[in-house]
């Protein structure tokens, strides 16, 4: 994977600690204070919540349709001039309840980021990805794909070891970072 340097990605391995808040504020805040062309994406298939900070609940296209209908178009969800969103989907289907299977689409889906990337790096000035926590395929697969890293934590022990973790891999993945 190539990485491209207007790709940021919102990373904890540590759950609750903020991703998803700091993805949306800082995609708004340079969206519409600085003028510049956004595009958010939910890079956290399994536990998705970007498009509820955002009042996107029940969208029609998902980053999951990529997989499922090998669909880009009407993909994304203009939320303002400057701000556009791909969510995930926050619906359970009833063949996807079997662990493997939900793994499978996890898997499908992650295997489709790059083509995603590829498909529109090229139209906004970042865009930005809200990683699923943890080190699974999910968070690992946008810390590869990603030309910078924001690793976000709080005060707890927890979230402090996870975000010395997610700096190890960063690292090894001789990955751009900053945080705090």
């Amino acid at each position: 994977m190539i990485r491209k340097d207007n790709v940021l990605a919102i990373m904890s391995p540590k759950g609750g600690v903020g991703k998803t808040v700091t993805a949306v504020n800082l995609a708004a805040a340079l969206s519409e204070k600085l003028g510049k062309k956004i595009l958010l994406i939910d890079t956290n298939v399994s536990t998705a919540s970007l498009g509820m900070h955002l009042n996107i609940i029940y969208p029609k296209t998902t980053i999951n349709d990529i997989i499922e209908k090998k669909k880009f178009h009407n993909i994304i969800h203009y939320y303002s001039e400057n701000l556009h969103v791909i969510p995930a989907s926050i619906k359970i289907k009833k063949n996807a309840r079997d662990p493997k299977l939900m793994l499978k689409e996890i898997y499908e889906i992650v295997q489709e980021y790059e083509s995603l990337i590829n498909r529109f790096y090229k139209q906004y000035d970042l865009i930005i990805l809200d990683c699923a926590p943890g080190f699974d395929v999910e968070s690992l697969a946008t810390m590869q794909i990603a030309g910078g890293l924001i690793v976000v934590t709080n005060p707890e022990y927890p979230a402090i070891i996870s975000a010395a973790k997610c700096i190890e891999h960063a690292k090894y993945y001789k990955m751009p970072l900053g945080g705090m």
